[in-house]
């Protein structure tokens, strides 16, 4: 038997690569396929199990060939759901039944009035209403019975998912979990860092950034214009963008959407650099403070991305850059000499970076000069430092913009939550609360 190491990045045009085919026949299907990252391999929405990307449904032609082993250091980074597909790839029909079914009984999921048939994850917000209006009912049988009910109609959530939020004061929008780690227990190794090794912690740190006045009016301006009532997740993904480039130091001035020749929307945001930026002028200030160690240093949109890489260049640091917009070549030669010591800074992008890059091992120091939204994004991108045979601390440090949007889902990430998802995103969260 042969083995067949693959990463999912081979499977970015949404098709399995003629190399791995002619692998595959060369050796008459018997392989042994290890597949890395497999996080990656999910469909979010069980309501659009059959527009699962092409990247997913390309990897999962390769269930029907020998044997598999999946690996992982987020299997279920957002909800069970995300199993689902993954384990399905490792054992054909291993959930036999459909994901909308799976969602249903792993889930606490209400309707969404605004599309029909669609349902979501339940938001915390959701949750605890529902349950302080339970919880007013539980003594009695018959008007606990009937808040059911009405919870029922105007939500969509069964008696059964009624009963869990009243046992559960804490939001767990998940259930029933123990059977689902026993059905996947028979087959799959979970290994826990905090019970299976003595590594050293790692040591958190925020610095709080205080938007200038500029910064401010323009941050006061998108929440007076947007924050007037409750936002669908692509409207709230959005404006996370657009008050995202206001804390990063810019001014987003929006030139209309167009259409491409394949008709998807194309939003031309030109960002216009503001007279002062306080972030970039921070992470002078913890560059310095960190000395000549190396530092990964993790930025979730480009404009900034090269515009910190071009003012640490400037200051005489050594840098690279590791972004899927510049020449692979020379991508792979910044992340090369990075991980040979030869250069201190690494500025790399969430998206591109966030998975699969170990050379980053031994750099002691990971800086976020913003996050994406994404738990699994920030939970895999925190781990490229925390890699290997670990013997001192590891240190994470956050560059916020105190009392924003950014302040609160950096805060919400580092718990393992996602304020941005699917459904509608509570306006809440773009206000501005600092002083």
């Amino acid at each position: 038997m042969k083995a067949l190491i693959i990463s999912l990045e081979s499977f970015q045009k949404g098709e399995v690569p003629e190399e791995v085919k002619k692998y595959i026949l060369a050796n008459k299907g018997d392989i042994f396929t290890i597949l890395d990252e497999s996080s990656k391999i999910k469909t979010n929405n069980p309501c659009k199990e059959s527009k699962k990307s092409k990247r997913t449904q390309a990897v999962l032609k390769l269930n029907r060939f020998g044997q598999r082993c999946i690996l992982t250091g987020t299997f279920m980074s957002k909800s069970p759901v995300n199993a689902y597909d993954q384990m399905n790839f490792l054992c054909p029909d291993f959930f036999p039944e459909s994901m909308y079914a799976f969602a249903e009984h792993y889930e606490i999921r209400r309707a969404l009035p605004s599309v029909r048939g669609a349902r979501i994850t339940i938001t915390q917000k959701d949750y605890e209403t529902i349950r302080k209006r339970l919880v007013r009912c539980k003594d009695n049988t018959a008007s606990l019975a009937g808040a059911m009910d009405s919870i029922h109609s105007y939500y969509g959530i069964s008696q059964e998912d009624c009963w869990h939020i009243l046992d559960n004061p804490e939001y767990s929008p998940n259930k029933n979990m123990d059977e689902l780690w026993r059905r996947i227990g028979s087959v799959c190794l979970k290994v826990d860092r905090k019970t299976s090794t003595d590594l050293p912690p790692k040591v958190y740190k925020t610095y709080d950034i205080a938007l200038t006045k500029e910064q401010m009016k323009l941050y006061l301006q998108l929440q007076n214009q947007y924050c007037t009532d409750n936002i669908t997740v692509d409207n709230g993904l959005k404006l996370y963008l657009r008050f995202q480039d206001v804390c990063n130091g810019y001014e987003p001035i929006d030139h209309g959407d167009t259409f491409d020749e394949n008709g998807k929307v194309r939003h031309n945001i030109e960002l216009k650099p503001l007279a002062e930026n306080p972030k970039l002028d921070m992470l002078e200030e913890v560059i310095d403070d960190i000395g000549d160690k190396q530092v990964v240093v993790w930025c979730s949109r480009s404009k900034l991305l090269y515009d910190a890489e071009a003012r640490m260049k400037s200051l005489g640091y050594t840098t690279a850059v590791y972004d899927g917009k510049i020449d692979k070549k020379i991508r792979e030669e910044g992340y090369q000499s990075f991980s040979e010591g030869k250069t201190q800074l690494i500025f790399i992008n969430q998206a591109s970076g966030a998975y699969g890059l170990d050379g980053l091992k031994e750099a002691d120091y990971a800086v976020y000069l913003c996050n994406s939204y994404s738990v699994e994004q920030r939970a895999q991108s925190e781990n490229r430092i925390y890699r290997g045979k670990i013997t001192r601390s590891k240190y994470i440090i956050d560059l916020t913009c105190k009392g924003t949007c950014e302040d609160r889902v950096t805060e919400a990430l580092k718990q393992g939550k996602e304020l941005l998802d699917m459904g509608t995103t509570d306006v809440e969260l773009f206000k501005y609360y600092g002083d």
